[in-house]
């Protein structure tokens, strides 16, 4: 194992940890858990408007480099790449930790 891949494997170790004891709902989008990952945070209202159908979304998302958005009712986006997690705060917001995050605070 390379050593970022080791570094990487104890933070999301930690963070695992972290989560359990703050008891926070998260997912890893990995690339390739792309329903997964919208069952966990929910379509946009407009998911329909702009995609005809659920492959079309996921063609979109593996065209884009596997970001998916994570869209707020206040209409706040922020795109998330594979290898990052998803966590739902206590208030139903999903928010991305990115690795970096990890590295520096779990």
């Amino acid at each position: 194992m390379k050593r970022w891949e080791q570094e990487c494997y104890e933070a999301i170790t930690k963070f695992k940890e972290y989560k359990k004891m703050h008891n926070l709902r998260a997912v890893l989008w990995d690339g390739n858990n792309l329903e997964e990952v919208i069952r966990f945070v929910g379509k946009s209202p407009r998911f329909n408007e702009w995609f005809k159908s659920w492959e079309e979304y996921e063609k979109y998302v593996a065209e884009h480099g596997g970001i998916v958005k994570l869209f707020s009712p206040t209409g706040y986006n922020v795109e998330v790449r594979p290898g990052e997690w998803i966590v739902k705060l206590p208030d139903g917001t999903n928010v991305p930790v990115r690795n970096c995050w990890l590295k520096e605070n779990a």
